[in-house]
């Protein structure tokens, strides 16, 4: 056990400089216990190596603590703040399969300053994929609308994307806006019973039109 004490018997700091590294070579664990409740790296790279072992390395943040809120982690700027200025991300990097195996960021989450005017700060959240090339592509991109309390959603990238619905869809606004492209107008399908097949039956919107049209249904079955 190694303990500091200053000339007044109080407990004094322990500082170690080297001109070299520090190892902290341990047959057991490391256990770092800071009565002070910080404890403060200096550095850009802080890397865990688990080795070959299994599903190695984890992080596990545990709170005891019977508040609201549990385990926290902060990926914080304390520059100015500028528009389209990234706050943080998760890479998800592996390898791929070439004779000598590559690096290849497969996935990455990221969040990002949009507007940093004080007052009207808006924020955005993007999930990117690496899509057939290895070339990473948005999937899902979260941001603030054009007015207060407003969120924007986009799903997908490329009109030959598609998005799949396992259960039922809900839209709360009043309001499905179907857009065709340069190939055909827009189309909907509404399929049988899967028990019976696939087949189905389309509304499809006419390939030009000199102005909107309504289609009002009927008050009635059938």
């Amino acid at each position: 056990k190694l303990s500091t004490v200053d000339a007044a018997a109080a407990a004094a700091h322990l500082e170690l400089e080297a001109d070299g590294n520090i190892t902290l070579d341990a047959a057991g664990n490391i256990i770092l216990e800071a009565a002070g409740n910080a404890v403060t790296v200096d550095t850009e790279t802080f890397t865990i190596d688990g080795g070959s072992t299994g599903s190695m390395p984890s992080l596990d943040l545990t709170s005891a603590s019977t508040a609201q809120f549990g385990s926290q982690i902060y990926l914080s700027r304390t520059s100015a703040g500028a528009d389209s200025q990234d706050i943080g991300r998760i890479i998800f990097r592996g390898k791929n399969d070439a004779g000598s195996p590559e690096d290849i960021d497969y996935a990455l989450v990221k969040a990002e300053v949009k507007d940093a005017t004080d007052g009207t700060e808006e924020g955005m959240f993007t999930i990117q994929v690496g899509s057939h090339d290895g070339e990473l592509q948005n999937g899902l991109v979260i941001e603030s609308g054009d007015v207060e309390d407003e969120v924007d959603v986009t799903i997908a990238n490329e009109l030959t994307s598609s998005t799949t619905i396992a259960g039922n869809l809900y839209v709360a606004g009043g309001l499905i806006d179907v857009k065709g492209t340069a190939d055909g107008p827009s189309k909907i399908t509404l399929r049988e019973d899967t028990d019976n097949g696939t087949s189905g039956v389309s509304i499809s919107a006419p390939s030009s039109l000199a102005s909107d049209r309504i289609i009002e249904l009927p008050d009635a079955n059938g």
